[in-house]
């Protein structure tokens, strides 16, 4: 991925957590400046302790349920590509 690219879905996505708003509050209030435009339909949804934790055990779980993905996936990938070259990332 470009830096260019990073850069946009940055900012793409610091707007969607700023309910879609061009600039963030600190950035508004550091320039004096009090407008602001909506840009972007824009959400926020905090993640409750509980899903947090979830989320840090299934973390941990990460590098084995990958490889038995790719485990899963390799007879299938040689099935549906054979010896024709298919481009896939993740045989």
């Amino acid at each position: 991925m470009s830096q260019q690219m990073i850069r946009s879905l940055d900012e793409t996505l610091r707007r969607f957590r700023n309910h879609g708003i061009s600039s963030d509050a600190r950035q508004r209030q550091a320039s004096g400046q009090w407008y602001y435009e909506m840009v972007a339909a824009g959400i926020q949804l905090p993640a409750s302790d509980i899903v947090c934790a979830l989320g840090i055990e299934q973390l941990k779980k990460l590098d084995g349920n990958l490889a038995r993905r790719r485990e899963i996936a390799k007879p299938l990938h040689s099935v549906v590509c054979g010896n024709s070259g298919c481009d896939s990332a993740h045989p």
